[in-house]
Formats: structure tokens, C-alpha cells, sequence
């Protein structure tokens, strides 16, 4: 498919958020249909990695024993997990380029911008910037513990006064990704989907700064005392009342009319899950060259 250029982009944005304010149904039921593909063709795997987080947090159902059964308690993992994840940090502790730039050919130019990339690397992964070693030893801990490691995704922003990059840390069952998507490419694929549940007030506050809309006060009022079981890892006590933690999905990628039309590609928005609202109205991803970060 030929990319589009910023003058058809402009045009198909404008009538994307035009149809979400006449249809926003149609964006709502998109995502929803999305996610279901998803967690249905992927429901073996995420089966495998509950009983896989329940060994490795030494959770044992032992309802169906008899009484004269023998209830074995296993050994944990969590000590072979540590020491793989420690080998890892160790590894790049001891390997100051584990990241580097490399010219792109045999000049002079080349060998001087590489250079200079390689010192902002290095300034903003270090130990005292994002300290990307440690979040790289954090993200490789569930694929020891159940097979699929944490993502990564680098943000710029502000940390203790400061600007520099920051990673998002997600889970993998908090990632639902297109079933026709090739193994080994995160970037293929229509779509992509992150769920994650969050504070009320964090909604609230980001809908004063503009970044959120169509929040208020009534959300978070179902989710905050029940366990959603497509969320197994959700903790089932109730967390604090005022709290109020909401469900959100934001889709990343090519939105589709009611028709299979293209509607927008590279493109997201955010739903309100369980309120049914849009709270994020579509946008392009503003990426160039990927599609989700």
C-alpha cells in the first residue's frame, strides 16, 4: 500500500474525527472486535502463562485433593528466575556498548555523527538517566518466570525535575495483538491493543490538561470491587474505595468502517472500557516509521 502523504493524512484525520463524534459506536465495537480476535486466538497461550505465574508465585489449588491425599508443596521458582535475571544484567553491566550506532558508510561525516549518537545513547541510557540495565533485567523476568518478557516502550518526559527518557513497563497479558501478525515482527500486523487499569483521578487530571475527554465522576464504579476474569492477574481484593480504577484499551494501527473500508491507518484512540466511552479521540500515531511504540 503507497503511504500517504500529509495533505491526505490531514484529510482522512478530519474525517475519522468526524465520523467518531457522528458514529462513536462504530469506533467502540472496532476495538472491542479487535480485542476479541485477539484474546480468542490467543487464549492456549495466556492459559500457559497463568498457571505459569501461579508456579512462580508458589499458588497452589489443592481443592480437589481428598483428605488422605498427600498435598506436595513444590519449591518456587523465583530463585532460578533471580539468578537468570541477574546473569542478564550482569551481562550488559559488563558490555558498556551493548547499544551502539554504526556508520552508515566509510566517511568522515558518517563516522562523526555515529560518534555523537553514541554518546547520547550512552548519556540517557545510563545508570543515572533512565537506568535502562535495571529496566531491561525487570522486563526479562516474566519470560524466565512464564515465557513472554515485559515491553519496553521509551518516553520522553520529565523524572525528578528533569527531561530525559523513561520506560513504560507493560505486562504481556496486557498486550492483545493482531492474530495474522508474523512471529518475530512487532511492527506487523493491523493492530495492536494495550489494556491497563487506571486511577480515576489520574483521568480526571489528565482531562484538565486536555490529553483526556468524556471523564467523570461515575467511572470506576463497577470494576473497583470485582475481578474481571479476562484479567486473571487483577488482584480480586477491593482496592482502596476512592481509588476507582477504570478499565482503558487504546488500539494502535488501521481503523475500518462498519464496511472493511480504510478509515484512518497509523492511527489511535482510547475507550473507557466498561463505561463505554471514548476518552482519547482519534489521532494519527504520529510515528514515521513504526507503528505503535
Amino acid at each position: 500500500m503507497p503511504e500517504m502523504d500529509l495533505q491526505e493524512t490531514t484529510e482522512r484525520t478530519e474525517a475519522a474525527t468526524s465520523y467518531m463524534q457522528e458514529e462513536p459506536d462504530s469506533y467502540i465495537s472496532f476495538l472491542e472486535e479487535c480485542y476479541q480476535e485477539s484474546r480468542n486466538s490467543s487464549q492456549k497461550i495466556r492459559a500457559t502463562w497463568k498457571t505459569c505465574f501461579e508456579a512462580y508465585n508458589h499458588i497452589q489449588d489443592y481443592s480437589e485433593k481428598e483428605e488422605w491425599q498427600s498435598k506436595l508443596t513444590l519449591g518456587a521458582p523465583r530463585v532460578t528466575v533471580h539468578r537468570a535475571k541477574s546473569i542478564i544484567v550482569s551481562a550488559l553491566t559488563n558490555t558498556p556498548d551493548f547499544v551502539s550506532v554504526q556508520p552508515v558508510n566509510k566517511s568522515e561525516d558518517s563516522a562523526l555523527l555515529a560518534a555523537a549518537w553514541n554518546k547520547v545513547i550512552q548519556y540517557h541510557l545510563s545508570e543515572s538517566q533512565s537506568n535502562f540495565i535495571l529496566h531491561f533485567g525487570d522486563s526479562s523476568e516474566p519470560g524466565f518466570a512464564i515465557g513472554q518478557s515485559m515491553e519496553m516502550t521509551p518516553v520522553w518526559g520529565k523524572r525528578d525535575g528533569k527531561w530525559g527518557i523513561t520506560f513504560d513497563m507493560g505486562l504481556p497479558w496486557q498486550t492483545f495483538r493482531d492474530p495474522n501478525a508474523s512471529p518475530r515482527s512487532p511492527q506487523s500486523g493491523m493492530y495492536l491493543i494495550r489494556e491497563e487499569w487506571v486511577d480515576l483521578y489520574i483521568l480526571l487530571n489528565g482531562m484538565e490538561k486536555g490529553v483526556y475527554e468524556n471523564v467523570d465522576l461515575t467511572f470506576g464504579g463497577s470494576s473497583n470491587k470485582q475481578q474481571d476474569v479476562r484479567t486473571p492477574f487483577k488482584p480480586t481484593t477491593a482496592v482502596h474505595p476512592r481509588r476507582k480504577p477504570v478499565r482503558v484499551r487504546r488500539l494502535y494501527g488501521t481503523i475500518l468502517g462498519r464496511n472493511g473500508e480504510m478509515l484512518l491507518e497509523n492511527a489511535t484512540y482510547t475507550v473507557a472500557v466498561d463505561e463505554g466511552k471514548i476518552i482519547q479521540a482519534v489521532r494519527p500515531t504520529g510515528f514515521t516509521s513504526i507503528k505503535w511504540p
